[in-house]
């Protein structure tokens, strides 16, 4: 559990891989800003590359439908709608990101980020509950707890080479 480390780049949410500790603003209580904390995971991405931007767009038309919020795609770089962008058109639509990249003809289909745990008052009860479940969760996968006999110790060649 000591090498899990929840670091955080620019302000962003402190991470873990594709884990990290998101708060929420819970109001002005007593004088403080109140916050509360959560483990949250990534949503699956989905990519897929076309052809063309027709192809992408038109595949895109067909997993949204008729939507009023199609036509309010975002012109942006990296999906920042601040800035405008003619490489990326974005959208979210009912918490799914769509984005198709013009450069490269791809979709991006990312769903909606999945929340772990619940919310705790206090940020270090959320990483200690964190750090235990991403401990759990990396056990579960890792390729390191399966033994793989040395072949070089454990050559059994009853063979003598003369």
């Amino acid at each position: 559990m000591s090498d899990i480390v929840f670091s955080s780049k620019n302000g962003s949410c402190p991470r873990y891989k594709n884990y990290f500790i998101h708060d929420h603003y819970d109001g002005h209580i007593d004088g403080r800003d109140m916050y509360s904390y959560a483990l949250f995971k990534d949503g699956q991405i989905e990519r897929k590359r076309f052809k063309t931007f027709k192809e992408a767009d038109d595949y895109i038309k067909s997993i949204v439908g008729v939507s009023p919020y199609y036509d309010d795609w975002i012109q942006a770089d990296d999906y920042n709608p601040g800035t405008n962008d003619e490489r990326l058109k974005a959208a979210i639509i009912g918490g799914i990101i769509y984005r198709i990249w013009k450069d490269t003809n791809t979709v991006e289909i990312k769903q909606p980020d999945i929340q772990i745990t619940s919310f705790y008052p206090k940020y270090r009860d959320c990483l200690e509950d964190a750090k235990k479940i991403v401990a759990e969760e990396e056990k579960q996968f890792s390729i390191f707890d399966y033994y793989v006999p040395d072949p070089e110790e454990h050559n059994t060649s009853s063979r003598k080479r003369r």
